[in-house]
């Protein structure tokens, strides 16, 4: 039986033709485009200690170089160039002329392409907003010209059905700070169609073949007015009267509770009488956040405010109920706003919504919520909303309302909070984030710099300060996403998911654990092909040997050495 000893083991080194070692390849990608922001990282293994530079190519043309020295802690994390290799340029002057663009990123002198380019830069913003009597309606721009009006077209099997201008003012754009706001388009549906079949369409911009954010949407028959749009919402139902009050008032009893009512509380003479809508308006809030609305109007002036201006602007009627995103969210409502069965959103939340186990804003995700409980909820003394038992019973436990808002981190990053719902000043977490805290600055959940995203945008700075809307994230979630203005890719990913800093870190380092796993396996697994070379041509060698009637002692075999183009051997002696 033969036996193996390793007497020494050299590492396998790649050779060029002249004997000397590659130079190994620089690592990095084009990690992604923010706006007009091209950002990623480059690093070069052979000079661990410079940073590399880097350039970029719009189309053709080199129009930034730099070096790659911008500190990334997920790279540091994961061992990668000490965190300082990360790059970020803003090319706009190469950009914003109305065209799209080719965006690649090349390191070193010798120009090395990094994975992750060619990204396809395009000037149009927009989305697709609704379905709504015979209409497609959404905005779109082009940031490159944005005095200049686009035309969508509407696709149905590849043939354009339908087109208009985008030429339609849009107060909740210019709130958002997207150009002057006119960007609204309403693309008329074929009277053909809405009596066929349902079917997908989407909406492109005329002579570019980009399809909007919010395509394909369903044409056809008109939807059933009582029937949710939404799959597992489930089926809305009318109330009687008695009932809708009771609605209301848990609903703003539950309010007052989390500290988030600001009006005078209500008696219950003025509760069993009044109407259930007004019961749920917040008259001082809604004051507070209208700058176009008096100080001195009165509630019945601002409800009609709030009921005239609702559907076309960011509106709330109080801090948790988001009339916009709410008839967006759910678009059957807004078909029967229009026919007259109800006079606003919030109508139709305490009538049927609330019920049908609807959720009243962007915040609240009633699956996400119910996956934290043991088991089911009760929702039987909670009008069967999973809201009212979160507002009631959830929110104080700790449990997040959605993917959005992590309670737990928040309130170990802001111990100040903690102190103040442990005291009972504040509901609780949420309460605190929605009412004041996003407002300051404070950040939802670990993976969004709330601070650093709003500090670059004062457009978003000017929207906060007015209050129309809650947080920077908040317009994150409702435009940026469309928009393309991301804070940096990875804040997205952690953002949606909720995860925390350190799965992050642990994530990472799992990966590179594993990459430095199959590099060692393979290698192994190369050394092992080597090995079995060798002895099998000993082997022979002692057979042939055997077989010579002046049998010699088999010569040990030689050592390898390096040869141009090849890998260096491990040193090992075998004895038969």
């Amino acid at each position: 039986m033969g036996i193996m000893q390793v007497i020494d083991i050299a590492e396998t080194v790649s050779f060029s033709e002249a004997g000397v070692p590659d130079r190994r390849a620089i690592k990095g990608d084009l990690t992604g485009l923010s706006g007009t922001v091209v950002f990623g990282w480059a690093f070069d293994p052979d000079l661990p200690d410079s940073a590399v530079d880097v350039s970029v190519w719009v189309d053709d043309r080199k129009v930034a170089t730099g070096p790659a020295d911008h500190l990334r802690n997920d790279l540091g994390d994961q061992g990668i160039g000490e965190s300082r290799c990360g790059y970020s340029f803003d090319i706009k002057d190469s950009l914003l002329d109305g065209l799209p663009h080719r965006i690649r990123v090349t390191a070193g002198r010798d120009d090395q392409e990094l994975s992750g380019g060619n990204v396809l830069f395009s000037p149009y913003s927009g989305h697709v907003d609704e379905v709504l009597n015979g209409q497609v309606t959404g905005w779109v721009c082009n940031w490159g010209k944005p005095d200049a009006a686009v035309t969508v077209n509407l696709i149905l099997n590849g043939e354009a059905i339908a087109s208009a201008v985008a030429n339609v003012h849009r107060p909740d754009l210019v709130a958002a700070g997207i150009g002057n706001g006119n960007y609204g388009y309403a693309l008329p549906i074929p009277a053909r169609l809405l009596s066929d079949e349902a079917m997908e369409a989407t909406v492109e911009v005329s002579g570019t073949g980009l399809m909007l954010d919010g395509s394909p949407v369903t044409i056809g028959p008109m939807m059933p007015l009582d029937v949710p749009a939404v799959a597992g919402t489930g089926r809305a139902r009318n109330l009687d009267a008695d009932a809708v009050r009771a609605n209301a008032l848990r609903f703003r009893r539950a309010l007052e509770a989390q500290g988030l009512w600001m009006s005078e509380p209500v008696s219950d003479e003025a509760a069993a009488d009044g109407d259930p809508v007004l019961l749920c308006f917040d008259a001082a809030y809604y004051r507070s956040t209208t700058p176009a609305l008096p100080e001195d109007a009165t509630v019945e002036e601002a409800f009609a405010h709030f009921r005239a201006h609702a559907a076309t602007s960011i509106l709330r009627p109080n801090m948790l109920f988001d009339e916009f995103w709410y008839q967006r969210r759910y678009i059957d409502v807004p078909q029967q706003i229009a026919v007259g069965h109800y006079g606003c959103g919030l109508d139709h939340f305490l009538r049927s919504g609330l019920s049908a186990n609807r959720s009243p804003t962007l915040w609240f995700d009633a699956a996400h919520y119910a996956g934290q409980l043991a088991a089911p909820p009760s929702l039987t003394e909670h009008a069967g909303s999973a809201f009212l038992h979160f507002l009631d019973q959830g929110a104080r436990a700790g449990l997040a309302p959605s993917r959005l808002f992590d309670p737990t981190w928040y309130l170990h990053k802001y111990p100040e909070v903690e102190r103040r719902v442990q005291a009972g000043t504040i509901g609780s977490a949420f309460a605190h984030y929605l009412s004041e805290g996003g407002r300051q600055g404070y950040a939802a959940l670990a993976g969004f710099n709330e601070a650093g995203f709003v500090a670059s945008r004062p457009q978003v700075a000017r929207a906060i300060k007015e209050q129309t809307f809650r947080s920077g994230f908040e317009w994150f979630i409702l435009y940026g996403l469309h928009t393309g203005d991301y804070f940096e890719q990875d804040h997205l990913l952690k953002a949606l998911v909720g995860r925390t800093d350190q799965m992050i870190r642990r994530i990472n380092t799992l990966t590179s654990e594993r990459r430095r796993l199959v590099q060692h396996l393979e290698a192994m697994q190369g050394l092992t092909r080597t090995w079995m070379l060798e002895a099998e041509a000993i082997g022979e060698r002692c057979v042939a040997a055997a077989e010579t009637p002046d049998l010699q002692e088999p010569a040990v075999a030689p050592v390898a050495k390096p040869r141009a183009g090849g890998t260096a051997s491990r040193i090992c002696r075998f004895e038969c």
